[in-house]
């Protein structure tokens, strides 16, 4: 579809705050010729990224635990496990998700693997992230992570085999998508080399 089939009528604020709440009203025209009118509300949401470390020599991948309000709201587990993540601030991705993997985790990363980039909810929210893995030794722990109290974080180092997060992944009980996208990316590399080596 082509930005041609869409024209847009009004774009409203509705509400500022942590998040930016918009409503559009929108002209779309079907590919049949008829012309409907779409009234949308959007949360405009800075991008962000994440990434998956994963120690080699250990076979382990180092994620996070942190209090999530929407899991709190639907009565769900509030304290999610997921891979290390953040805005991008203004900064680029690569440099921006780098101070994260330090202030979360408290490893200290020169090199990180770019993987896609994915919309989180496309329907409702602008956000995007890029995802990224980075391969992590034990002497790169130069701090103790923990994220930033000021940013209302408290967050939980977790390292899982990586045979457990595989485990974890086929009862379901991995919860966060961008988590589940790079855990399954890095089980499927790790599948395709196993089977080249075969050959």
């Amino acid at each position: 579809m082509t930005q041609q089939k869409v024209r847009m009528l009004e774009d409203r604020l509705l509400y500022e705050g942590w998040n930016t709440l918009r409503q559009l009203s929108l002209e779309y025209q079907h590919d049949s010729g008829v012309v409907q009118h779409l009234q949308r509300e959007l949360y405009v949401k800075s991008p962000g990224a994440g990434v998956l470390l994963y120690n080699e020599v250990n076979d382990t991948v180092v994620l996070v635990k942190q209090f999530r309000t929407p899991l709190f709201y639907l009565n769900e587990e509030p304290m999610l496990v997921e891979v290390c993540a953040g805005l991008l601030d203004g900064e680029d991705p690569e440099t921006a998700i780098k101070r994260e993997i330090l202030e979360e985790t408290g490893y200290q990363v020169d090199h990180v693997d770019f993987v896609m980039k994915v919309f989180t909810s496309p329907g409702v929210v602008t956000e995007y992230l890029m995802l990224y893995t980075a391969n992590i030794r034990d002497t790169q722990r130069i701090a103790r992570g923990g994220g930033l109290v000021e940013e209302g974080e408290e967050i939980e180092l977790i390292e899982w085999p990586l045979s457990l997060c595989e485990e974890k992944l086929m009862a379901g009980e991995i919860q966060d998508a961008k988590t589940v996208i790079l855990l399954q990316n890095l089980l499927i590399k790790q599948a395709k080399t196993r089977h080249l080596q075969k050959k």
